[in-house]
């Protein structure tokens, strides 16, 4: 159990893409696809939606504020880096509200964070533990299910981001990042990765040295969230059209 707790891990470091990797991102979208497969029956059973929405919630805070109990009982917990400050650190409380009063104009900017914080995170984390160590099981547990909240709330609820959307995502964004850049001046902190990027591998790796990087992620957010909005609609005309057909056979 001291293993499974201590910071110096037995497990070894993570490695990116590795059959635990691999097989938690699979999990992940395992989940996904069931919630969409028995979205009618969810639908249709408001005591069983309370349910599940209730069990994200608590399976979500209980593995973000643990993290915390994790770095303090270490003797790492750092106001630098340990504060619930970054995007997917913002977006675990905010899709817990999401979940809890399923508010329209939350839901359309966390759709487009969630693609650029927890997505991301799932696919390149900088969590340096392998499985099965308490931190890789408390950081993917947080990201995964936020990750299946933002499709549950789209899937039951049949929410749909706009176009607006993108705009008021890259505007909110812009401006958390300016107040971000202040709290950091103040505590010597790294959120959101304003100060030099993480140690592990991820996409920032591609987009040049501090602060170019800052610069070409800002300017790339836009096309990605645009690319994010027009898969989600080709995917929802192929669906229209194939329901067509099957209605007509």
């Amino acid at each position: 159990m001291t293993k499974f707790w201590n910071k110096d891990s037995y497990a070894g470091k993570f490695e990116l893409f590795s059959m635990p990797h691999i097989l938690t991102l699979a999990v992940i979208i395992v989940v996904i696809f069931l919630v969409y497969l028995f979205r009618k029956k969810i639908k249709d059973n408001k005591r069983l939606d309370i349910y599940l929405r209730s069990i994200l919630v608590v399976v979500m805070l209980v593995a973000e504020i643990s993290s915390y109990y994790w770095a303090y009982s270490n003797g790492v917990f750092n106001i630098g880096d340990s504060l619930p400050l970054t995007l997917c650190g913002m977006n675990v409380y905010l899709i817990a509200i999401l979940l809890y009063n399923k508010n329209y104009s939350l839901y359309e900017v966390l759709f487009f964070m969630v693609s650029l914080g927890s997505l991301q995170a799932l696919i390149t984390p900088d969590v340096g533990y392998a499985f099965p160590h308490i931190r890789y099981i408390q950081f993917f547990t947080t990201h995964g299910c936020v990750l299946i909240s933002i499709f549950y709330i789209t899937f039951i609820y049949n929410y749909r981001p706009r176009l607006i959307s993108i705009l008021k995502t890259y505007i909110a964004l812009i401006l958390y990042a300016i107040l971000i850049w202040i709290v950091n001046s103040f505590i010597g902190g790294n959120y959101l990765y304003l100060a030099h990027k993480p140690e592990s591998v991820s996409l920032l790796d591609y987009l040049g040295p501090w602060p170019w990087y800052i610069v070409i992620m800002a300017m790339s957010i836009l096309p990605y969230f645009l690319l994010i909005y027009f898969l989600f609609c080709i995917v929802g005309f192929v669906k229209s059209k194939l329901n067509k057909q099957l209605k007509n056979v």
